[in-house]
């Protein structure tokens, strides 16, 4: 008993009247204590006080979870809302009436426009294996039912009878299509060059089903695999014994030479150790180098043993030494190979290969080559011309160690390695005067390329007669460049003197105590800024691909029979009718002049570039399926008409990535994507917003008339070049188009690179986020506008639905006006009945609905998620920490939620997301009969999880990378594929790190319900968190298990399981759990039993919940209760 009484309180004058008591039942005269200010006036949300926080850790946790369920919720409306599976475009033309329109001798020429087909590939580091499978799966691709792409079906014969004896008339070759095929080494590697050079040599005038059998046999490769798997020894050589007795027993049919075969073997042998060696000439000999190189012992077993030996030995002792004249290394004592020779190679090395001088300038070779296929038939479908090009773009930047963190600027600025401007770019006239004004010769695209040189001083300001010069020092200057600059921009030539006074000497006269300084520190020359350009824009993929546009520039300007065809055009468009009926000659089409500017912007022609990269081998009628997408009928309204045009608008045709290697059964960390591939791109092209994955994807330019007849380049701003330019072109009012077959194989990569893929695709996302939102450099309105409708709707919502107040009839302020929703109706239909929420959900309704009337709409919002996903993976920590701490917590959880507001809610984005699904799969095509597999989206909401630690690192680091693009022009465009140190490390210790908290809370959750004698709600709280707690390492397991035993669990993979039996006897084939299921059936679950205790009067729920009496004191069967049942809150007490 209390020692005094205290007025109006009870139980040892511990408990407040007002606890205990109705608020009807209370004195007149009494008053509520005013120390609990959240619980008095109209600070109630509730007019009960139910919603109420009595502690910061509840308005915190409170605060989290509305803000995380806010993110999820715009994360599922923006990822659901773009694309859709009926796809209104008018029909395309079929390959056969694409080959049928090419391949026409009409006499309206000129208005068919020429094609040009190019199969790019690049690549920096990956082995000889991947390298070689690349190239062969480009061969491939341009073959299609025994005859080559854009070829007649059949020959054409005359006359009646036996056709066998009838003469056939074989169509014309095409001049209105070419084949390019061209290789980019980012490495500059000679191993790659030589490689490519015997490969080249194999195939000229050979038939390409020796190459159809080698290709095979790679279908099925990984990255890491460096022979064939037919092959059961490692003997260094690359064929095994079916393809070597192909090409010996028929050399006649298949058209390879021993000699062929020997070159290309021992280019396949010493892949790494010519790479070492460091010069082209150690293959094949060079005209200014006068060495005698692999390529000719290759008739020489002896020598030939030699040289694969020294391979093998340089295989082992790398790691060692990287010197391949090592005394371990080196066999130079055997009289296979003179000692004259090796003395050669020895002074070749330590000169020029040691140092890797041959990188600091561009290599570029050229090979025509005819492909035949089956040559026992003839005609112009079996064979075909393709020009083959090799490049590899200077990178004297990874010759020097240190540099200074400004070697990743943009601009001219100090590290940066800068060359003289060429005078065949667009501004070619400016650029020749410009020469002419220093007294310099124009220099062609290459000669400029070779003068180059690295600035080691910021702008200096020189005095030039009454003007003023912007100049830069520079040192490592190329002998090119040297011999090109004339005497007064060069410092030790003798003539740097202050008597100097004639025109050519006033630069360094007026800049001589600078020449001083500078002679001390080692610089070469002082070159006026308006000379130079960096050498390299960017030094990552996208600079390789803007390297290879400048290439085939030259290519399509001087050797290319496509400009010859638009030549021809031309002609024909302005002559006369006798001058156009007589067929314009060669010397004719060479006399007519290319503008050095198009006046207009038409297209003369269409260039096709396909990208792959050089993991992925393409198939067998790749082009066939692709072309017909670039095509579209002049006359749509007319059934007979059959005459085409390219279709502009169509952008690039993207195909899905596939490795065969993985099944997708044993695809651990979704590196298939097939949630990405197999649904989400089948929606997205309905809206014209596929981006490109940066492979397996076919863009489409325009060729001009002019001396520079490509004029696109690819976003160079990121590290995802693929998606920056694809948004490039969308933003243009330009689509891409979605294909899903498999005609491009991969080679799988290793878990560790892949997560280092996924990190640095997440990278490049943030990168592409601030490049898009940075308004005053890029000037783009479209991201604000997608924020403000998607984004700022569910904000708004979210928010208001915070702040209003509910009455004592569960209504709001506006709905309580209306009058439409009845008194006591619940909280629930008090909140969707306000007029604030109907608006809301009409505006979201009427977006969802127009994105298939207007299809920008959705476009927009594709490239809205595509820089701003990452976002949603901080939410994983939260939903990961949440089940952890309701298991651990000494006392319930800290937030007071209205069960049926909260169930219900759970309940529709969980019913809702499954019926978009099921509705995207039914959009989804088939494969081999069967529907897209829920494998797909288990592995991706597993990788959700997995991956978190990596997007959070990538917003950290992309973060940093986008300021600097913004404000300090860095090049943050590198990347390199095996770069998965820190990746691998950070998801290892993230998935140990949660398996291991799991486990842990999971049997205190259940040590706390046996310890702890609370009441229902107590535990249906900590049983929730438990459940939680199970679900996420039923996700989780799997991968965590691969990331430290991936053997084990890719062999448990390939047995059944007592779940996959289970799933077999109720669906009629495996089918995998998807945790949706489960959180359905739960969110089931729970609304029925909150709706049940509700009715029997006992709880609303278990989420700390009040009686359906202390709700609605007038309700049934609630007249003799006269007390409110008491629930607790962690360190709050008895609350009511």
């Amino acid at each position: 008993e209390a020692d005094a009484p205290v007025a109006n309180t009870c139980v040892d004058g511990q408990i407040p009247l007002h606890k205990l008591v109705r608020d009807l039942a209370l004195p007149d005269n009494y008053e509520r204590p005013t120390n609990r200010r959240r619980l008095v006036g109209n600070n109630r949300r509730h007019y009960d006080g139910r919603y109420q926080y009595r502690s910061w850790r509840a308005s915190l946790y409170h605060a989290a979870f509305i803000f995380f369920v806010m993110l999820m919720c715009m994360g599922t409306w923006i990822s659901f809302f773009a694309g859709t599976g009926s796809i209104q475009e008018p029909l395309k033309p079929s390959m056969s009436e694409v080959e049928a329109y090419m391949l026409s001798e009409r006499s309206m020429d000129s208005t068919k426009k020429p094609l040009c087909l190019v199969a790019f590939s690049i690549s920096a580091s990956e082995p000889r294996m991947m390298v070689l499978r690349n190239m062969c799966g480009k061969l491939m691709s341009w073959i299609y039912q025994r005859k080559f792409t854009l070829s007649p079906r059949a020959p054409n014969y005359k006359g009646v009878g036996d056709a066998a004896e009838a003469k056939a008339e074989e169509p014309p070759a095409t001049e209105y299509v070419e084949f390019i095929d061209i290789f980019t080494d980012e490495g500059h590697r000679v191993g790659v060059y030589a490689l490519w050079d015997a490969f080249a040599d194999v195939i000229h005038d050979a038939d390409l089903r020796f190459v159809e059998d080698m290709a095979n046999k790679m279908t099925t490769m990984a990255a890491t695999d460096d022979r064939l798997l037919s092959k059961k020894e490692d003997d260094g050589l690359c064929l095994d014994d079916e393809l070597r007795a192909m090409a010996a027993d028929k050399p006649d049919e298949f058209c390879i030479t021993q000699e062929q075969i020997d070159q290309f073997e021992l280019a396949f042998a010493t892949y790494d150790l010519l790479t070492a060696l460091g010069h082209p000439a150690f293959w094949r000999e060079d005209g200014m180098v006068k060495v005698k190189g692999f390529r000719d012992y290759a008739s020489d077993p002896a020598a030939c043993k030699v040289l694969r030996k020294w391979a093998a030995n340089f295989k082992k002792e790398r790691k060692k030494t990287g010197n391949p004249f090592a005394p371990n290394c080196a066999p130079t004592t055997d009289d296979a190979i003179s000692q004259d020779t090796w003395n050669t190679w020895w002074d070749l090395y330590d000169e020029i290969g040691r140092n890797q001088w041959v990188k600091r300038f561009d290599c570029t070779k050229f090979r025509r080559v005819r492909l035949h296929y089956d040559r026992s038939q003839h005609g112009n479908s079996h064979h075909r011309d393709l020009m083959m090009c090799y490049t590899a773009r200077a990178n004297p930047e990874d010759l020097k160690i240190q540099l200074g963190p400004t070697v990743q600027r943009r601009g001219i600025v100090k590290g940066v390695f800068v060359r003289l401007k060429d005078a065949t770019t667009a501004h070619a006239d400016a650029t020749t005067a410009l020469y002419k004004k220093h007294g310099i010769r124009p220099l062609s695209r290459g000669e400029a390329r070779r003068c180059h040189a690295r600035v080691v001083s910021k702008k200096i300001m020189i005095q030039v007669g009454k003007t003023k010069i912007a100049c830069v020092k520079v040192k490592e200057c190329t002998p090119d460049l040297l011999t090109v600059l004339p005497p007064k921009f060069l410092v030790n030539n003798g003539v740097a003197d202050a008597e100097s006074a004639d025109e050519s000497g006033a630069l360094l006269k007026s800049a001589n105590g600078a020449v001083e300084d500078f002679q001390h520190q080692g610089e070469e020359a002082i070159i006026p800024l308006e000379l130079l350009t960096p050498l390299r824009e960017s030094r990552g993929k996208s600079g390789g691909m803007n390297q290879t546009m400048e290439i085939l520039n030259f290519y399509l300007r001087h050797h290319s029979s496509t400009m010859r065809a638009i030549k021809k055009n031309e002609y024909i468009a302005n002559a006369t009718k006798a001058e156009a009926n007589a067929r314009p000659t060669s010397t004719t089409l060479d006399a007519v002049p290319i503008p050095a500017k198009s006046k207009t912007k038409d297209a003369k022609a269409c260039l096709l570039f396909a990208i792959f990269d050089c993991r992925h081998m393409a198939t067998q009628g790749y082009w066939d399926v692709v072309v017909p997408y670039f095509y579209r009928y002049q006359h749509l309204n007319n059934p007979w008409s059959r005459e085409l045009a390219i279709d502009r608008p169509v952008a690039f045709v993207q195909l899905p990535q596939t490795f065969n290697s993985l099944t997708i059964d044993n695809d651990i960390f979704d590196m298939r994507n097939e949630y990405l591939f197999r649904l989400a791109n089948n929606i997205r092209s309905g809206v014209g917003a596929i981006t490109s994955c940066g492979t397996n994807a076919v863009w489409n330019y325009d060729i001009l008339f002019q001396e520079n007849p490509l004029e696109h380049r690819f976003n160079e701003d990121t590290m995802i070049e693929d998606t920056a330019s694809s948004h490039d072109v969308i933003i243009e009012g330009r689509k891409g188009v979605y294909h899903f077959e498999r005609l491009v194989l991969g080679a799988r990569k290793g878990t560790t690179d892949y997560l280092a893929a996924v990190f640095r695709w997440s990278r490049g996302a943030v990168q592409l986020f601030w490049t898009t939102f940075w308004f005053p450099r890029y000037k783009y309105i479209w991201p604000y506008a997608m924020l403000c409708v998607h984004s700022l709707p569910i904000v708004g919502i979210t928010v208001y639905l915070q702040l209003t107040k509910l009455d004592r009839c569960h209504q709001t302020a506006m709905t309580q006006r209306l009058g439409w929703i009845p008194c006591r109706s619940g909280p629930f239909l008090g909140l969707i009945g306000d007029p604030v929420f109907i608006i809301y959900a009409v505006v979201m309704i009427t977006l969802a609905g127009s994105s298939f009337v207007y299809h920008r709409l959705g476009a927009f919002t594709v490239m809205f998620e595509n820089v701003t996903y990452f976002f949603t993976s901080v939410s994983a920590f939260y939903w990961t920490s949440l089940p952890v701490y309701i298991c651990i917590a000494k006392r319930g959880v800290p937030p007071v939620f209205d069960t049926q507001l909260l169930t219900i809610g759970a309940l529709w984005l969980q019913a809702h997301s499954a019926g978009l699904i099921y509705l995207i799969k039914g959009w989804s095509p088939l494969e081999n009969g069967n529907a897209p597999s829920d494998q797909s989206l288990l592995r991706s909401q597993q990788m959700y999880i997995v991956t978190a630690p990596l997007h959070f690192l990538a917003i950290v680091f992309g973060m940093k990378d986008g300021f600097d693009i913004c404000f300090r022009r860095k090049d943050a465009s590198r990347w390199s594929s095996f770069d998965s140190i820190m990746a691998m490390t950070a998801v290892k210790v993230w998935c140990f790190t949660l398996f291991a908290v799991l486990c842990v809370a999971i049997v205190w959750g259940v040590a706390n319900g046996i310890i702890y004698d609370d009441g229902l709600e107590e535990r249906g709280v900590r049983a929730l968190g438990v459940f939680f707690c199970l679900m996420l390492l039923f996700i989780v397991w799997t991968p965590v298990r691969a990331m430290f035993f991936y053997d084990t669990v890719i062999k448990n993979k390939e047995k059944s399981s007592a779940m996959d039996r289970i799933t077999a006897a109720f669906f009629g084939k495996k089918q995998p759990i998807r945790p949706d299921y489960l959180y359905l059936l739960l969110w089931c679950f729970l609304i029925i039993f909150s709706f049940q205790r509700n009715r029997l009067g006992e709880s609303e729920g278990i989420f700390n919940g009040r009686t359906r009496c202390s709700i609605d004191p007038d309700a049934a069967g609630c007249e003799d209760v006269n007390f409110a049942k008491f629930t607790r809150l962690s360190g709050e007490g008895l609350v009511q």
